[in-house]
């Protein structure tokens, strides 16, 4: 089952965040894991917000330590149009064993110094 955790990310600043996995106090190995997270208005919207993975960058995994970082530049955030949406963080596994480990909703909070 996914833990929630709801994000707040401000417009026109870099944005990171650290999760670290664990099962009963120790860290998961997720070595050789790719990690995808998509912002969406709903659950149900067709059209993706954001889009953070390994693949473009904005995720990077530290598998023997467990970690799963964020980094999205202000850059890219002042360029967000959007107030609140859903996500969802999906891990796939060297042998294509896809997990959801977190989900909860964003809120983007504007920018006001430009």
């Amino acid at each position: 089952m996914a833990g929630g955790y709801n994000f707040v990310i401000s417009a026109g600043a870099d944005f990171a965040d650290q999760l670290t996995l664990k099962q009963n106090g120790s860290v998961i190995d997720i070595t050789g894991y790719t990690a995808q997270m998509q912002i969406r208005a709903t659950t149900e919207a067709t059209t993706t917000l954001a889009d953070y993975s390994t693949d473009n960058g904005k995720l990077a995994i530290n598998g023997p330590l467990g970690t799963i970082t964020f980094a999205v530049s202000d850059t890219e955030t002042a360029g967000y149009t959007f107030e609140r949406g859903v996500y969802d963080l999906v891990l796939t596994s060297a042998g294509g064993v896809k997990s959801r480990i977190l989900m909860g909703s964003v809120q983007v909070s504007p920018d006001v110094t430009r």
